[in-house]
């Protein structure tokens, strides 16, 4: 069972199951905090979760190709994490999918200090685009430079960076489409067509994930994330965020400093 409280997924964007599986029944609301459900067949009180999942920045997806069961989502988050859970219809699958999206989008915009959700996820896919429009044309050149190559060395270092361009691409393209997914759970559209994003994955990237499951975009978006986990993000975002602060520290301090003079100069 899961016991879904929209407050805190709006807050801190965790997710407590009660009984851990790799999938569950979800449960709404209720209004003693307590939930009682069958679990395995067996009837219990799920008062006290037995696991939190932190779903900051993940991508959900209904998985109705399940061979065994109905109503199954399947999560995926920026730790390269995945889980299968199961609903009890589909409109709770679909509410349950648009809840972890829209809980995303908000914490994505307060993080940035922005309040109009939908003006900066619509920048942030405009930029995206661009990038992943930028780096196809950078794979395209090294590929047609690699056909030019004779020299087993050159084309050695060649290859390795049509390598790094291919990963690249795919991070903004899993990007793109996470953008894509919260935007269009705010304006309560439909979801993008997952086709966009399976017929742009690379050959390698493909073959590997036909060794360890079904080909989906959150086994695309877990392996995408686990080439470079949120942690590594943020250390590099607080790196960048304490130069901007020295820098503006530097700043201030250079500002004060020509004040006094011009003011000695004057006296």
């Amino acid at each position: 069972m899961l016991h879904k409280s929209d407050s805190a997924a709006a807050s801190s964007l965790s997710l407590a199951l009660p009984h851990v599986a790799a999938s569950a029944s979800c449960a709404g609301d209720y209004p003693d905090g307590n939930a009682t459900g069958v679990v395995a067949g067996t009837s219990m009180e799920l008062s006290h979760p037995r696991l939190c999942l932190i779903v900051e920045g993940c991508i959900a997806q209904a998985m109705p190709e399940h061979p065994k069961r109905e109503h199954v989502l399947s999560l995926s988050t920026a730790f390269g994490d995945a889980y299968l859970l199961q609903a009890t219809s589909k409109e709770e699958m679909d509410a349950w999918v648009a809840a972890f999206h829209t809980a995303c989008a908000s914490l994505f915009a307060r993080q940035r200090g922005k309040v109009d959700t939908v003006r900066l996820l619509r920048s942030e896919i405009a930029k995206l685009e661009c990038s992943v429009d930028l780096d196809g044309k950078m794979r395209t050149m090294a590929e047609l430079q690699l056909s030019a190559v004779r020299d087993t060395r050159s084309r050695q270092t060649i290859t390795r960076d049509i390598e790094q361009w291919e990963e690249n691409v795919e991070r903004l393209i899993v990007e793109l489409y996470r953008h894509r997914c919260y935007l269009a759970s705010l304006l309560g559209n439909e979801m993008p067509n997952p086709k966009s994003i399976l017929s742009s994955i690379s050959k390698p990237t493909k073959q590997l994930l036909s060794r360890v499951g079904p080909l989906n975009v959150t086994s695309f978006h877990a392996l995408v994330c686990a080439r470079f986990p949120m942690t590594n993000r943020h250390s590099a975002a607080q790196s960048r965020w304490r130069r901007r602060k020295c820098c503006a520290m530097d700043a201030e301090v250079y500002n004060e400093s020509a004040t006094a003079v011009t003011a000695a100069a004057a006296a």
